[in-house]
């Protein structure tokens, strides 16, 4: 069973699904983007997240929205809740575990438009990303790195690095992240490099 587990654990595994909720989400919106000079208050607060989902013998459920404040031009941040659910079947049957917690974030962007510093004709910006995140996890999860053992505990998980923003709108984007988790009794959880695909509007 537990390796069953530590497969389904796998970026390589979630990419797609997430990747595609992030594309119907943000193609909802169009136009062009907005200077931060003509943005007010509400403006300025954005909402966004990842959201994945998976059905059949391995089944997953992600929702991890966020919302944020743009406190400069190119510095932002923000907080939301986390929920993972997991349904694997086995030889022994079905396991199921819940995970939940919550994550705050701080995104700084280093190049607005990377068409102006390479003629590419892309409105693609990069930006560096740090993030604390606390999860409420199963242990079996996590033992083939740390003593296994019953019962739930609190994952902590910094996770730093960076990523692509490619905007569809005046509020919209689809972001690319790459992290790297700091935590390694958190490796059976998350493999470095953690992928994510996201939207923001």
């Amino acid at each position: 069973m537990k390796t069953k587990i530590y497969r389904f654990f796998s970026p390589g595994r979630t990419w797609i699904y997430t990747l595609t909720m992030a594309l119907l989400l943000s193609w909802t919106f169009s136009g062009n983007a907005q200077d931060f000079k003509d943005l007010d208050f509400r403006d300025k607060i954005f909402f966004g997240g990842n959201f994945g989902l998976l059905l059949g013998t391995e089944t997953f459920i992600n929702l991890s929205p966020v919302v944020g404040y743009r406190l400069t031009e190119r510095f932002s941040s923000g907080l939301g809740p986390v929920y993972q659910f997991y349904s694997i079947r086995t030889f022994g049957g079905r396991y199921r575990s819940h995970i939940y917690g919550g994550r705050v974030f701080g995104s700084y962007t280093i190049i607005r438009d990377l068409s102006q510093a390479i003629p590419i004709g892309i409105n693609m910006s990069i930006y560096a990303h740090a993030e604390y995140e606390l999860l409420n996890i199963d242990q079996e999860l996590l033992s083939f790195f740390i003593s296994s053992g019953s019962g739930r505990i609190w994952l902590e998980n910094p996770l730093v690095g960076g990523g692509f923003r490619q905007a569809t709108g005046k509020r919209s984007s689809i972001n690319i992240l790459v992290l790297w988790n700091l935590n390694p009794r958190a490796t059976a959880l998350y493999q470095n490099p953690v992928i994510r695909f996201g939207f923001s509007f």
